[in-house]
């Protein structure tokens, strides 16, 4: 009998629960900085540019020039929010 594959795309349970608990925050945290922010196009890439940094997606900001002041700002701001996370 062949070995049977996992269903879990995404990892082990503790890993599955980590990464939706950050999504999840992250998800909250930019809801509220949207409905506060007028140039929702920009902050938009802003947020998923860092977002992607934060959760190791990517290197790099995906800004042409490099990373905006403001994603800077919102990186810190996600680590810690996805760092306290890791606390709980």
């Amino acid at each position: 009998m062949p070995p049977r594959q996992s269903s879990m795309p995404h990892g082990p349970p503790e890993t599955s629960s980590f990464t939706e608990r950050a999504n999840k925050a992250i998800d909250d945290f930019e809801a509220v900085l949207m409905e506060d922010y007028e140039d929702k196009n920009y902050i938009r890439e802003v947020l998923r540019s860092a977002r992607a940094r934060v959760l190791g997606n990517a290197t790099e900001s995906s800004f042409p020039g490099g990373e905006p002041k403001d994603e800077g700002v919102i990186m810190d701001v996600l680590r810690n929010l996805v760092g306290s996370l890791k606390d709980e």
